[in-house]
């Protein structure tokens, strides 16, 4: 699982590449707890080239929760690939808050590119 994290001077950003599934959990809910941990607003994007299983939709689902909870915002930034979007439609969550365009909870937007 590529991953890049890096702090910007809007907060701090995760990227995810290529194929993330239930064996790259473990790394991914660190990074996810790093993040969080830091106190600033997240943003994650997730490369043309992603693929995610439902473990790590649930792992970032429960991290904007979390955020939330902490008053953290935590954003969707960009397109969602089709690959994504073809797995949230067939396990029904097409319409997942997790990937709109701002975070309706907080009402902190999301970045856009």
């Amino acid at each position: 699982m590529p991953a890049n994290m890096e702090k910007t001077e809007m907060g701090a950003r995760l990227t995810l590449s290529g194929v993330v599934e239930i064996s790259e959990s473990v790394e991914l809910k660190g990074q996810l707890a790093e993040l969080l941990e830091g106190g600033d607003p997240v943003f994650f994007a997730l490369a043309p080239d992603a693929e995610l299983d439902i473990t790590a939709i649930q792992l970032l689902e429960a991290a904007r929760r979390e955020a939330r909870r902490r008053g953290q915002s935590f954003s969707f930034e960009g397109v969602v690939p089709p690959a994504v979007q073809g797995m949230l439609e067939e396990a029904g969550l097409g319409s997942l808050a997790l990937f709109s365009a701002s975070d309706a909870d907080s009402g902190v937007e999301a970045c856009q590119p």
